[in-house]
């Protein structure tokens, strides 16, 4: 699907912010320091094929059999959801 040129705009700006941090950030961070809404970004990733380059947030993970809550990445995963849960940034 084309995007508009508008739309082509903020995709290079989402590109930007995202590859330097090796994409490692939420969509919600990410509309947050574009000052753009979410939905746009998740739906300009979406037509790009970029969602899942996007660090998820606790919530909308679901562990891997090597990554129990037990371990550090599984312990981050549950810091995320609770600072979500608390209204805090992830």
């Amino acid at each position: 699907m084309k995007l508009s040129p508008r739309s082509e705009a903020l995709a290079y700006r989402i590109w930007g912010h995202c590859t330097p941090i090796g994409w490692n950030c939420t969509m919600r961070e990410v509309a947050e320091a574009l000052e753009e809404d979410r939905s746009r970004i998740s739906s300009i990733a979406n037509k790009k094929g970029w969602s899942d380059r996007f660090r998820r947030s606790g919530r909308h993970m679901h562990f891997r059999g090597d990554d129990p809550p037990t371990t550090t990445h599984g312990m981050l995963l549950r810091i995320d959801e609770e600072l979500e849960n608390l209204g805090g940034d992830v």
